[in-house]
């Protein structure tokens, strides 16, 4: 079918940029089918060892805590929010920045209290699988295998 263009000319394509936008969307749509996955499990993995990093973080602030009690009574902070501003001596003693989020759950760390209620570590509150299945080392520290991220204990190592 002809058509009259506004310069008087006549054309017989009609039609083909519309044809050529359609296939490109659909190549962008199975590009992005391949690499979604591959992607969000990247993200999974990086805010797994964010959780790793920051859990450790607060066992080891924990246990400056501990080590670093005045006296000879050696305590556990009793919350969290002890590790941001350490009320025991005159000049202000901070363990932590600030109280971090779980990077897998986006909520707060889980407290894990000892029989006297004094804070010995934290947990995730997520009830997700960890991609570690088989359990997760760095030589110093160890994760066992777990069902969930809320099965990681970050616990402080101190020697009574």
């Amino acid at each position: 079918m002809e058509r009259a263009m506004p310069t008087g000319k006549r054309t017989t394509a009609t039609g083909f940029t519309y044809i050529w936008a359609l296939m490109v969307l659909v190549l962008l749509s199975v590009a992005l089918s391949v690499v979604g996955p591959i992607w969000s499990a990247q993200v999974r993995r990086e805010r797994e060892q964010a959780l790793i990093r920051t859990g450790f973080l607060y066992a080891a602030a924990i246990e400056n805590y501990y080590n670093q009690s005045p006296g000879s009574l050696k305590q556990y902070p009793s919350d969290l929010t002890q590790l941001l501003r350490d009320g025991r001596y005159v000049s202000t003693m901070r363990y932590l920045r600030a109280l971090y989020a779980d990077p897998v759950s986006g909520r707060a760390f889980v407290p894990i209290k000892n029989a006297q209620g004094a804070v010995v570590g934290v947990a995730s509150a997520s009830p997700a699988a960890p991609l570690a299945a088989a359990g997760w080392t760095d030589g110093q520290h160890a994760l066992p295998p777990a069902a969930h991220y809320a099965d990681w204990q970050f616990l402080a190592q101190v020697k009574p």
